[in-house]
């Protein structure tokens, strides 16, 4: 017959259990987590970020400007390549070869800026730099001893990335940071290439796109183009352009042979 348990024996199981089941409350995000990569057969690579090294070759290039945003554009794209609107962006395109989409800032809003501050201050790194951060981040870099709040930056991190470039390859990422435009030029294959930049200020965000139908994009000349980028807030539009309005600004827009010694504005080359 078996002997009743005893009161410290009863005493130590609860404890047992007690723990167990702490155990598994603390870890039941880690855990739930866990098994939906694994069931839905996820992973995500984290991608190295380097520095956008441009190499500052502009002789035989032109000064663009376009309402708020100046750039510099090779002669293909300013002298032979169609300009065209789209939705919120002007296309400059060379028919067969490339094609450059410049999506024009508009002001963002107060109650917009707000929420990227708040995101700001719980990544402690700004809107531009948390992209930058999502493609270092890879379901590998996952750790069971992750605090809550690390676990939670982690999915995050991991949900920006496939919502910005969904089932796309990224064959690397480059950052520009310096005093007035932050920029994260994303090449997601031999032919295309996207540039996500800020205001270091975070009044106005744009895109550029880049992309060649036959062939290689030449990304020197990417990197010439997204290092030049600028932006004057003071010609911030403060709503969407309609399609008459950037109709109207393709029509102003200044695109000249660059001076000899000119500046294009854009960057400082600090960090």
């Amino acid at each position: 017959m078996r002997k009743p348990a005893t009161k410290k024996q009863i005493v130590t199981s609860l404890s047992l259990l007690a723990a167990v089941a702490a155990a598994v409350w603390w870890w039941w995000p880690h855990i739930h987590f866990r098994f939906q990569l694994a069931r839905n057969n996820v992973h995500i690579r984290s991608v190295p970020v380097a520095d956008l090294k441009a190499p500052g070759q502009f002789a035989g290039w032109y000064d663009c400007r376009l309402g708020p945003v100046s750039l510099r554009l090779p002669p293909a794209l300013a002298d032979r390549a169609e300009r065209s609107v789209d939705k919120m962006s002007i296309v400059f395109s060379v028919p067969d070869e490339q094609q450059l989409t410049v999506v024009l800032p508009i002001r963002i809003k107060a109650e917009a800026r707000e929420r990227n501050q708040k995101m700001a201050e719980e990544f402690k790194l700004s809107p531009t730099r948390i992209i930058a951060e999502s493609f270092r981040t890879g379901t590998d870099d996952f750790r069971w001893w992750m605090t809550r709040a690390e676990l939670r930056r982690h999915q995050m991190l991991l949900a920006m990335k496939a919502t910005n470039f969904p089932n796309a390859r990224v064959m690397g990422v480059e950052t520009r940071y310096d005093s007035r435009i932050e920029g994260v030029l994303v090449r997601g294959d031999r032919q295309t290439a996207m540039y996500q930049w800020q205001t270091t200020s975070g009044v106005a965000f744009g895109t550029l796109v880049f992309s060649k139908k036959d062939g290689h994009l030449d990304f020197d000349m990417v990197r010439d183009v997204c290092q030049s980028l600028a932006c004057d807030e003071e010609h911030l539009y403060e709503r969407q352009y309609s399609k008459k309005e950037l109709r109207d600004l393709l029509e102003d827009a200044v695109i000249k042979p660059i001076e000899a010694g000119g500046d294009s504005g854009a960057s400082d080359g600090g960090k």
